[in-house]
């Protein structure tokens, strides 16, 4: 049987079981986060899991949504959970305000795990690198999952997750994206892929405005990157997936995607490292 959450200490007293394996957590209501946090000395969120012990367990909104979400810090994996290895899904966050530093989303700052059916509505995400109105980074599994909040970074800044090296279908982002650095997406800011082929992006989308004062900017995708240590190609594939808004940065700027480009190991060139873009376009300027 799930462990019911009906208040914010409920929610907040998950911590207290972060290291239980195979956990199930279910809302049985939408729940304002506004008082309970207002009442805190910080005035702020502390974040489910983090690095050091992520969140193992699964955690179901069931249709609930959870509003008021206040984060001010300056420390990494700053989210509603910090730190996923677990399942969350069927959750929606609704007015966040969320600051931190590297890896920093709305719901989660870094997903190893699986998100699905989650939407963040309204509100704003600010943070350093790696910066997601969703997710900060993720090297798990994303699933018709949205964003529409505004997103604020340095570098590897996206609408919907700012480092994807993990897959995300049918999923999208409409808020703006502002950044002062490099890989900079309407949906995605980078995407990395290492010793591996697979279809990062199928059935998204991104509509929002995209601005840096970097490099490497595009409507979906800032950048696409990766390397093989073997002598074989790495693939990041995308597909049905599309960009509207409008883009403007330094130097590699495009309507779908900023740059694609091959790296080094270990100091010389083994592998290719490309991407395959199939029935995918972008109408923004």
């Amino acid at each position: 049987d799930p462990f019911i959450i009906k208040t914010a200490e409920d929610l907040a007293n998950i911590n207290q079981f972060i290291t239980l394996a195979n956990s199930y957590y279910k809302l049985a209501n939408d729940i304002d986060l506004t008082e309970y946090i207002n009442n805190l000395e910080s005035q702020s969120w502390e974040t489910i899991g983090n690095s050091v012990s992520p969140f193992i367990g699964n955690f179901d909104g069931n249709g609930y949504k959870i509003s008021g979400l206040t984060i001010n810090s300056t420390a990494d994996y700053i989210g509603l959970f910090g730190y996923n290895s677990g399942t969350i899904r069927n959750l929606t966050l609704e007015n966040v305000n969320v600051t931190g530093g590297n890896y920093t989303g709305a719901l989660v700052g870094n997903n190893t795990g699986t998100i699905e059916n989650c939407k963040i509505i309204e509100g704003i995400v600010t943070g350093t690198n790696n910066v997601g109105g969703l997710v900060g980074a993720s090297s798990g599994t994303i699933k018709g999952s949205s964003s529409t909040v505004n997103v604020k970074g340095t570098s590897n800044v996206g609408g919907l997750v700012g480092y994807l090296t993990g897959i995300a279908t049918t999923s999208n982002a409409t808020g703006n994206v502002e950044a002062t650095g490099n890989n900079v997406g309407g949906l995605i800011g980078q995407i990395y892929n290492i010793n591996v082929t697979k279809t990062n992006l199928s059935l998204t989308y991104a509509t929002g405005n995209v601005l840096s004062r970097g490099n490497n900017v595009g409507g979906l995708i800032g950048e696409i990157a990766g390397y093989s240590s073997e002598s074989c190609t790495v693939k990041a594939i995308i597909e049905k997936s599309y960009a509207t808004g409008k883009v403007e940065g330094n130097e590699c700027i495009g309507g779908l995607i900023g740059k694609i480009r091959n790296d080094y190991f270990k100091g010389y060139y083994i592998g290719y490292a490309y991407a395959e873009i199939l029935n995918t376009y972008a109408t923004g300027s």
